[in-house]
């Protein structure tokens, strides 16, 4: 049961959760979007390896990102995406985010 013991508030507070999580998905993919294009335009900066590692971490979370719209709609939806796909993707968003963690 957990703290809400009324099941239609715990279904409320579930779908607002997995709803903000889908819409932090598309913001933070908006975001490398931009910090990209931000990169790609700025001439003036320090050495090209600076740049070429921005440019892998920033594919590197968008990957991570992309991985985490299906997931967070199967939670919207449930049926709707296949149990193994939602559980790989899953999976190689977890090792993504550890190795995010580790840099």
């Amino acid at each position: 049961m957990g703290i809400a013991k009324n099941e239609s508030i715990r279904a409320k507070a579930d779908y607002y959760c997995v709803i903000g999580w889908y819409l932090d998905c598309y913001t933070g993919l908006l975001k490398n979007l931009l910090i990209y294009l931000e990169l790609v335009s700025v001439s003036g900066m320090k050495n090209d390896k600076e740049k070429k590692t921005q440019t892998l971490s920033l594919i590197i979370d968008s990957v991570r990102l992309l991985l985490d719209l299906p997931v967070a709609y199967s939670f919207l939806h449930p049926g709707t995406v296949s149990g193994k796909t939602v559980g790989a993707c899953g999976a190689v968003t977890s090792v993504i985010g550890l190795y995010q963690l580790w840099e």
